[in-house]
């Protein structure tokens, strides 16, 4: 080392330190790393906020969900309390929700919900039906099913929550939001 070393080399100015490249790599290893590490690491994170994570299935249907949208474990509350409490709307969240459409899709889903097992084909299925049967697709569509079951009009796909939430909860949060009126 002695020989590779060399004064001229060295410079006046620091050291640069990407810091967003260094949360790139965290997210890349969250989503690497092993899904029941990632979530004994995560725990701490869930008491600080009082989310009783309580079903250890459901808790690592959370994790696997969220830790592919974070970059570091501390995000990964941002991105999973909504799987543990209850929803809360503002004005323009309700406004989506009470929309005639919005409705239209509420009671459909609370119809068909109720008398499938659902899984992802399913789901799917009942997008399409949705689309077809009521004529209400894109974002009239997903915006206020997503808003009424994840809290937000972005987020994981539908097969992904409802697998997550699970049928009951699923149902309940659907009758919410068509009661939001």
């Amino acid at each position: 080392m002695i020989k590779e070393f060399s004064l001229k080399r060295i410079t006046k100015a620091g050291a640069v330190f990407d810091v967003e490249k260094l949360k790139w790599m965290n997210g890349h290893y969250l989503r690497t790393l092993d899904l029941k590490y990632i979530a004994e690491k995560a725990k701490p994170f869930f008491i600080n906020e009082n989310i009783n994570i309580g079903d250890e299935k459901k808790y690592l249907k959370v994790i696997a969900d969220a830790r592919m949208r974070v970059s570091v474990l501390s995000e990964i509350i941002k991105y999973s309390e909504m799987f543990y409490r209850d929803l809360q709307f503002d004005d323009e969240q309700k406004e989506i929700l009470s929309a005639e459409n919005s409705q239209k899709i509420f009671r459909f889903w609370i119809k068909e919900l109720k008398q499938i097992n659902p899984d992802k084909e399913k789901i799917n299925n009942l997008v399409k039906r949705t689309a077809n049967e009521l004529g209400i697709k894109g974002r009239d569509f997903y915006f206020p099913i997503r808003l009424a079951l994840y809290g937000s009009v972005h987020g994981p796909d539908l097969p992904a929550i409802i697998e997550i939430l699970g049928k009951e909860e699923t149902i309940k949060r659907l009758e919410r939001a068509s009661n939001e009126v």
